[in-house]
């Protein structure tokens, strides 16, 4: 079985699409060049995304990176809603080449207490940009994609994946751009031999500078230093082609950089707690069972979808 890509009909000329819908177990599927952003709008529910199944209830969010495999499962018997909202990373409206190249995280509780702080903002865009695609489908188009890019600006001002150690809250401007440079030719270039040399002439500062420079802003359990990230990204390019091509491991550890496939084997283990071929095995067992889900118009449950962003609206008021 195959992962299948999902194309997204974005609304006329703007970087945004948004999809209402019950989830029973949906089929594995990603995205090309698309972030997806979750929103629970009732109910309880499971994400299953690469490796993990992440509990989440009324009012949570969750991204899901372009290229992520991901599936949406009820967890109770009690119906859910959900809204998607899909941006298109390659729309020259947002004019950020870091939305390509970033891996971004907002779940609540695993990202820094300062970042946390902005979540609800980022829950208030979303559902402004809901009850107008809802409610006032005459509006200009233009607001979308305002809304989009403020919704985008903070993505990529708060909540990229490895901006954050236990030390430091935010990178200076220089580091961040430091950081978007190595990370954008990481990407670009990860089926080839990535030396300390060529990342440091890159940002032009020592290699002894460079490795100073990522032990202190990748520190965490699964990513240390500059090798940690390097890895990270050949192990995440690896899991896609494992999950959407019938190649064998032995190709597949080649065409993501890997020297040899035991390298492979070893750092896959180390993000994702199994084997490759244990990771393509439970996928295929997971799916088996999986449905496409319930998706809703606006007229099919409008008195629902007010009363889900009425209630969100004053769930963010009250914890203020």
């Amino acid at each position: 079985m195959l992962i299948k890509k999902v194309p997204i009909n974005f609304i006329n000329n703007t970087p945004l699409s948004i999809s209402i819908y019950q989830a029973g177990k949906t089929i594995p599927h990603m995205h090309n060049d698309i972030l997806e952003i979750i929103y629970c709008l009732k109910g309880d529910i499971t994400i299953t995304v690469t490796h993990e199944q992440l509990d989440f209830h009324t009012g949570d969010l969750y991204i899901i990176n372009s290229r992520d495999v991901h599936s949406v499962e009820s967890r109770s018997k009690e119906d859910n809603l959900i809204a998607s909202f899909y941006i298109n990373l390659l729309d020259p409206a947002l004019d950020q080449e870091s939305l390509l190249y970033d891996f971004f995280v907002c779940q609540e509780h695993v990202i820094s207490p300062a970042t946390e702080l902005y979540i609800p903002f980022l829950k208030q865009h979303l559902l402004h940009l809901l009850y107008f695609y809802c409610f006032h489908p005459e509006i200009n188009f233009y607001i979308y994609t305002k809304l989009t890019k403020q919704i985008t600006d903070i993505l990529i001002e708060y909540f990229p994946m490895f901006y954050f150690s236990a030390d430091t809250t935010k990178f200076l401007p220089n580091d961040k751009e430091r950081y978007n440079a190595i990370l954008k030719y990481i990407r670009k270039n990860y089926k080839e031999k990535i030396t300390m040399a060529d990342l440091a002439s890159i940002v032009h500062v020592s290699t002894n500078y460079l490795s100073q420079f990522f032990h202190k802003y990748l520190n965490n359990q699964q990513v240390i230093g500059i090798s940690g990230l390097i890895n990270f990204v050949r192990v995440f390019e690896a899991e896609k082609l494992l999950l959407t091509t019938d190649m064998n491991i032995k190709e597949i550890s080649y065409l993501c950089g890997f020297s040899d496939p035991k390298f492979l084997y070893r750092e896959f283990r180390n993000f994702f707690n199994r084997t490759p071929l244990e990771h393509r095995k439970w996928y295929e067992e997971y799916s088996k069972d999986a449905t496409e889900p319930h998706i809703y118009t606006v007229g099919d449950i409008s008195a629902e979808i007010s009363h889900c962003i009425a209630r969100n609206l004053a769930s963010l008021i009250l914890k203020d």
